[in-house]
């Protein structure tokens, strides 16, 4: 898939709302304490059906 409309149409995902953040927590397994937070971004379309970070990821990081 071209770069470029990928880009697109992640920027016009994120201008109708469909990108959604999810934390996930990560906890010292020592102390049993949490330590920190990893951000997971996930692109949920209107129709429900879900884009898997990896179609778009790689277009946005470079």
């Amino acid at each position: 898939m071209d770069r470029k409309i990928l880009t697109g149409d992640v920027l016009a995902a994120m201008e109708r709302g469909e990108m959604q953040v999810y934390y996930q927590p990560k906890y010292d397994a020592t102390t049993n304490r949490l330590k920190s937070a990893e951000a997971l971004a996930r692109w949920v379309r209107k129709d429900g059906s879900v884009v898997l970070p990896e179609m778009f990821l790689p277009s946005l990081e470079q």
